[in-house]
C-alpha cells in the first residue's frame, strides 16, 4: 500500500501527540533537563529538532541582551556571550508549559522533515528574511533526515548572507527530483508511540497494479473483435459483449497482490509485528522475504506453521493466513 501525507492534520497530530508525551513524561518528572530531552519522543530526529527549537530561543533571548550602552560587537563580549550559552545548555530546566509547545513545533517539523523535505527545508526551516549561510551550515547537528540535498545547496553559496527567497527558490528546485529517503510510515509512527494515529496523519491509497492495464487492454481487443458482427446480428452481439464485460470485472476483483508487505495497511503492520513477532521489526521483514518464496498458499501456511510457535487461533493470526490467501490465491 502507498500511504499520502494528510498535511491539513498535521498541526492537529502534532497537539495531540505532543499532550500525550507530556502527560506520559511529567506523571513521573517536574521538569525536563537536556539529557530528557535527547530521548522524550522516541524518535532520534523529533528530539534534535526539538533541542534545535530550544537553541533558537536561547538566540532571541541572548539577542535581546544587546543594549544601545555597550558594544556587543567586540570579540571579547561576544566570546563570553557563547561561554555563557554553553553554560546555560549544561543547565536545562523546563516546565511541561514551556516544553509542549516546542515539542508541538518539533513534531509538526520532523514530519515535513520525513514525508514533504521541500517543504521543510524550502520554507519551515527558513525564519529571516536574510539567512547568514555560516549559521545554517551549523544546523548539521540537529538534521540528520533527508538534508544531504540542503548542505549541498549550502556549500555552493559563496555569499556570507542570501536572501530567503533566494535560498527558497534554489532548494525547491533542488527537491523536486525523486532522491529522497522514502521512510515507511509505520517505522516513524513506531518510533513516536504513535501507531494508534496512523489513520490521523496518513491517508491510505490502493495502488495500480499492472495487472489492471493488461486486463483493460484485453477488453479492448475483445470489443474490437465483436465490432464486425454488430451488422450481422445487435441482439447476440449486446449479449455477448455484456458477458465481456463481466469477465473484465471479474478479472479486476482478481488481482494479484505483486508482494505481501505492499498489501498490508499499517494496522496491519502494527498487529503482525506486535502480536505475532512481539515488536521486532526485522524479522517481520525477514519472514515476508521467507515467504515471498512460496508458490503456493499451502506452501506459504506450512513455512509459518514449521517456523513459528504460533496460537493459530489468535486473531493475529488467522488475519495473517487471510493475508497469505490474498498474496497466494
Amino acid at each position: 500500500m502507498s500511504y499520502k501525507l494528510k498535511h491539513d492534520s498535521i498541526d492537529d497530530f502534532s497537539k495531540e501527540l505532543a499532550a500525550r508525551i507530556c502527560d506520559r513524561f511529567f506523571k513521573d518528572h517536574d521538569h525536563a533537563n537536556g539529557q530528557h530531552m535527547m530521548s522524550i519522543s522516541g524518535s532520534k530526529q523529533t528530539d534534535l529538532l526539538l533541542i534545535k527549537r530550544l537553541f533558537g530561543k536561547w538566540q532571541s533571548e541572548i539577542e535581546q541582551l544587546e543594549s544601545p550602552y555597550f558594544d556587543f560587537q567586540t570579540d571579547e563580549v561576544r566570546d563570553a556571550l557563547k561561554e555563557f550559552g554553553n553554560v546555560l545548555s549544561r543547565h536545562i530546566n523546563i516546565g511541561r508549559e514551556h516544553l509542549e509547545p516546542l515539542l508541538e513545533s518539533a513534531i509538526a517539523d520532523s514530519v515535513y522533515i520525513h514525508f514533504d523535505p521541500g517543504s521543510f527545508y524550502s520554507y519551515r526551516l527558513l525564519e529571516k528574511d536574510e539567512e547568514m549561510v555560516d549559521t545554517l551550515k551549523e544546523l548539521s547537528k540537529y538534521l540528520k533526515t533527508n538534508a544531504e540535498k540542503f548542505f549541498e545547496v549550502l556549500g555552493k553559496l559563496k555569499k556570507k548572507a542570501v536572501s530567503k527567497t533566494d535560498l527558497s527558490e534554489k532548494l525547491q528546485k533542488k527537491y523536486q527530483t525523486n532522491d529522497v529517503v522514502d521512510f515507511d510510515p509505520s517505522d516513524f509512527l513506531t518510533e513516536l508511540d504513535a501507531t494508534d494515529m496512523s489513520e490521523m496523519i496518513f491517508e491510505q491509497i490502493a495502488e495500480v497494479r499492472e495487472e489492471v492495464e493488461e486486463v483493460h487492454e484485453v477488453g479492448i481487443e475483445e470489443e474490437e473483435e465483436l465490432a464486425p458482427e454488430i451488422e450481422d446480428n445487435g441482439a447476440a452481439i449486446n449479449e455477448k459483449f455484456s458477458q465481456s464485460k463481466k469477465t473484465i470485472a471479474d478479472e479486476l476483483k482478481k488481482q494479484v497482490v505483486k508482494d505481501i508487505e505492499s498489501s498490508l495497511t499499517l494496522n496491519e503492520k502494527f498487529m503482525f509485528i506486535n502480536g505475532l513477532f512481539n515488536g521486532n521489526k526485522d524479522e517481520f521483514k525477514e519472514a515476508l522475504k521467507s515467504l515471498e518464496l512460496s508458490t503456493s498458499y499451502d506452501e506459504a501456511k506450512s513455512k509459518v506453521e514449521n517456523s513459528y510457535d504460533w496460537d493459530m487461533e489468535t486473531e493475529e493470526a488467522e488475519a495473517f493466513l487471510e493475508v497469505l490467501e490474498r498474496r497466494f490465491p
